[in-house]
């Protein structure tokens, strides 16, 4: 069970990151929301400052974007966590 559990949560995530900067342009800020009444999600998307890391500005903007499903297992809290990086023109 919490393995099915488990995988219905990666896809929840997966899905969430792939539609970051898709579905609407990339803007730092919280996107929060459920699935089946079962699955809570929020998506975290904030920009990375490149002058911090030493750079150059570009004519992208990178975004770290965070994705965290959580759901009842049982008496056990479930957290899952993706995140990456994407890009957007400025």
């Amino acid at each position: 069970m919490v393995s099915e559990e488990y995988q219905k949560a990666v896809i929840i995530a997966q899905s969430k990151l792939a539609a970051a900067g898709v579905e609407k342009e990339l803007d730092s800020g919280t996107q929060n929301g459920e699935v089946q009444e079962k699955y809570s999600w929020s998506v975290n998307v904030q920009a990375i400052n490149l002058d911090v890391m030493g750079l150059d500005e570009a004519d992208v903007i990178p975004y770290q974007v965070t994705v965290t499903v959580e759901w009842q297992a049982g008496e056990n809290n479930r957290q899952l966590e993706l995140t990456t990086i994407k890009l957007s023109q400025e």
